[in-house]
């Protein structure tokens, strides 16, 4: 006699029982499938038991993290990505601390013409100004009047995303090329490679000019209106274990003095604090600022010499999650650069960090800028 088939039934619950394990399951995009950007990404996960939720999912593309959930076992994200194969990585971690991933290799289709690099032009002073929480609506619904001028007379960056929330993760890709913490309440010291150490190491000077940080040198946490999350530069181990580099860390008088003495620094990070960045104030509050400030310094000769001035956002909307951080807005001012130019590739944080040390002519650039377009097409 032959045995008897399994029943179906008893076949699709051996499915269904392997297909709700422990684990990650991305739905899309199916590997080895031909997508267009941006490239919907949708997964979820499952916990070792039924006492151990999936407490975070992170989503990264070639290695580097683009997207977070903090709290849940599902992701669902659009993210841009240039066209090319790239390799998708969705992670969870459950309540007990055992990890999962699963990963999607995909191509992604268009005619999209690689841009040229090594076209930006070498600078003398370079500034990074970074404002909070804001999407890149505020260059059209009249909040931001004097930011969107500078938009409109220079030029933007009009497919510009940030790279996680919170906050954090997007400052350390700024000036390190990877998102070392999601944790904005993250307080040690950090060795890794970052901006400042590439200009010690090449002979440029920096500074950090953070409104309302407590003295010069300042390394502790948050106090006031000061947030030291927003102050990358006072996390670095180059930094913080110099006597010397340590006093770079400075505020805001420091700022009015070297403007009036023109002394700027080959580099300088710019912090408002929270009430002018838009963190705590409106944008309303936070263009004024940056029209008391910084219009005087496009103006000034030395700017007009040699300076490269980018204002962006840290994150979008909390409720953006493309890209991982949002849309935001990215202004580039120099007389070196187009006038009233849209740039329209995609870009992050990572490819400002890359225009900097292409300006500056260093000869190595930290992290996942490495490899990231220098954003040239601003200056062809």
């Amino acid at each position: 006699m032959k045995p008897l088939k399994k029943p179906i039934l008893y076949t699709l619950f051996l499915a269904l029982i392997a297909c709700t394990g422990p684990g990650v399951n991305i739905s899309a995009p199916t590997d080895g499938s031909t997508v267009t950007s941006p490239v919907r990404v949708v997964a979820n996960a499952v916990g070792s038991s039924d006492t151990a939720p999936i407490t975070t999912m992170t989503v990264s593309v070639d290695g580097t993290q683009v997207g977070a959930t903090i709290n849940g076992g599902s992701v669902d994200e659009s993210i841009p990505m240039a066209q090319g194969a790239h390799t998708i990585t969705v992670a969870a971690t459950d309540s007990s601390g055992k990890n999962f991933s699963a990963q999607s290799n995909v191509t992604v289709s268009g005619t999209t013409t690689p841009l040229p690099t090594g076209l930006v032009p070498a600078v003398g002073h370079v500034y990074v100004l970074v404002e909070e929480n804001q999407s890149s609506s505020v260059l059209t619904d009249g909040s931001m009047p004097y930011l969107s001028s500078l938009a409109t007379t220079y030029a933007q960056a009009v497919n510009y995303y940030a790279v996680a929330h919170p906050s954090i993760g997007n400052y350390f890709m700024m000036t390190a090329g990877q998102i070392y913490t999601p944790d904005d309440n993250f307080n040690s010291t950090v060795d890794i490679d970052n901006i400042a150490r590439q200009m010690i190491a090449n002979g440029k000077t920096w500074k950090s000019y953070a409104e309302s940080i407590p003295s010069v040198g300042y390394t502790g946490g948050p106090t006031g209106n000061y947030l030291r999350r927003h102050n990358p530069l006072s996390f670095y181990s180059d930094v913080v274990n110099s006597p010397t580099q340590v006093q770079n860390l400075v505020g805001l008088p420091q700022f009015l003095s070297d403007f009036q003495a023109s002394t700027f620094p080959n580099y300088s990070f710019i912090v408002p604090n929270v009430n002018d960045d838009a963190h705590n104030g409106t944008p309303q509050e936070a263009d004024a600022w940056l029209q008391k400030y910084i219009e005087p310094l496009i103006e000034s000769p030395q700017f007009q010499n040699d300076g490269l001035l980018i204002i962006t956002f840290d994150e979008g909307s909390e409720l953006d999650n493309t890209g991982g951080g949002g849309h935001i807005p990215f202004i580039l001012v120099s007389a070196k650069a187009k006038k009233g130019f849209q740039a329209q590739g995609f870009y992050q944080h990572e490819n400002l960090l890359k225009m900097t040390c292409a300006a500056m002519r260093l000869p190595s650039c930290p992290g996942s800028a490495v490899t990231a377009n220098d954003m040239s097409e601003f200056f062809q």
